[in-house]
């Protein structure tokens, strides 16, 4: 079974330290996370760059971190001024499911 981190509002660098511990306790605790970023209203690259490095360590940990819906609003647009395309490592983002 998959278990969600509702994230919303702002995720910035201001923000950072909270979502990291919250990645940190649902992987602690489950194999399997996904990340709800539908109520995300702002999204900037210290919150991109904190979601890869926490998925490349849940693998590393044989755990997996995806997306339970894929990027849509404020987080789609984060992700093409950081020019992330769906190709590779980087599929997650827009795929609606963890994996």
């Amino acid at each position: 079974m998959t278990f969600v981190v509702r994230l919303s509002g702002t995720q910035t660098i201001r923000e950072a330290e909270g979502t990291l511990q919250a990645l940190r306790d649902a992987l602690a605790a489950e194999s399997t996370v996904a990340l709800d970023c539908e109520a995300v209203e702002e999204a900037d690259l210290s919150f991109l760059q904190l979601v890869i490095a926490a998925r490349k360590s849940a693998r590393n940990a044989g755990k997996t971190l995806g997306m339970a819906a894929p990027a849509s609003g404020p987080l789609l647009a984060a992700l093409d001024s950081a020019g992330i395309r769906p190709e590779g490592d980087f599929r997650f983002w827009f795929e609606g499911e963890a994996r």
